[in-house]
């Protein structure tokens, strides 16, 4: 039997597209996982690197496939699953190997994202935990497992821990004679997680958050006359204002009154996009600047990741 197509047909055929290459999971975001656990337990072993053992649920919901695209495709979480872990996932609601898996660990099935760190022998080094869908709290939970597995806990890593004490965290404001030289003094400091160059009333200020569990606001104060960039100190809070001793005039913070100063004048030592292009956080990009603006290289690579320092054109 003959078949005859029309050219319409034909050329239809012919434009067909071609099948692209299975796409991961986007519940497991931008980490390469590995899917045997004994696998990663035998690399876990010969690279002295603990185990990340993800159990997800694939295809998963709507808060599942968040989790793979908001967490497990940051950047700074992707360097850290495969570059400090041997990254290894389970789908809890699948049989065969996945369920054996799930099952000697006492995972539920159709369950939540859970991540687990072990040692190579397969033992928890830290405690399970459920609802740990964030950033920082996975950040937090990454750290403790390192600390415990007695391997060190990178600065970029630290960086993202801190997001988790954000509620606790305070914001003021200094006065000065230029928030490119204050932005770089404030940058260094501990306890200082954020900073930014601003104008209140005509005035360069520059917008300083701080962590107080880490440096009391007080000490912040006298640091900032230290530097010549406390000409007028606006205090987080009336309490603070109150409390506060300076030489020069106090008054509280308004958010309202304090307007962004452009991106050029934003992290003045490294201009450009260096923030934008390496995906720096806010405490990164402080700290960086920071090291800049004194030419300090050590302190610049402490605060990169490998793969931020390797794009770091400076």
């Amino acid at each position: 039997m003959r078949i005859c197509l029309s050219f319409a047909a034909l050329a239809a055929v012919l434009t067909m597209p071609t099948p692209s290459p299975a796409q991961p999971p986007k519940e497991l975001g931008e980490v390469h996982w590995g899917r045997e656990l004994k696998s990663a337990q035998a690399q876990a072993r010969e690279a002295g690197k603990p185990v990340m053992l993800l159990f997800q649920e694939v295809p998963g919901c709507s808060g599942c496939q968040r989790y793979g695209a908001e967490v497990l495709s940051h950047p700074l979480i992707v360097e850290a699953a495969e570059d400090l872990f041997v990254p290894v996932a389970i789908f809890n609601n699948r049989d065969g190997l996945d369920q054996t898996v799930r099952e000697a660990f006492g995972e539920p099935a159709w369950n939540f994202q859970v991540v687990r760190y072990l040692t190579s022998a397969g033992k928890d080094l830290i405690p399970r935990e459920d609802g740990v869908w964030s950033v920082g709290a996975t950040a937090q939970r990454m750290s403790a497992a390192l600390q415990n597995a007695g391997r060190p806990v990178p600065r970029y890593l630290e960086s993202l821990t801190s997001e988790t004490r954000r509620g606790e965290w305070l914001t003021g404001a200094f006065a000065m004679y230029c928030f490119w030289d204050g932005e770089a003094k404030f940058g260094g400091l501990d306890g200082v997680v954020e900073t930014e160059a601003a104008f209140i009333d005509g005035n360069e200020v520059v917008r300083v958050t701080f962590d107080p569990r880490v440096v009391a606001w007080a000490k912040l104060v006298r640091a900032a006359e230290g530097f010549d960039c406390a000409h007028r100190v606006y205090a987080p809070n009336a309490a603070l204002a109150k409390e506060t001793k300076s030489r020069n005039p106090v008054t509280t913070f308004e958010p309202a009154s304090c307007r962004r100063a452009p991106e050029s004048d934003q992290k003045h030592a490294l201009r450009g996009g260096i923030v934008r292009s390496l995906g720096l956080t806010p405490l990164q990009s402080a700290r960086v600047n920071a090291a800049v603006a004194r030419g300090d290289s050590a302190g610049v690579r402490d605060w990169l990741s490998p793969r931020q320092s390797a794009r770091w054109t400076r």
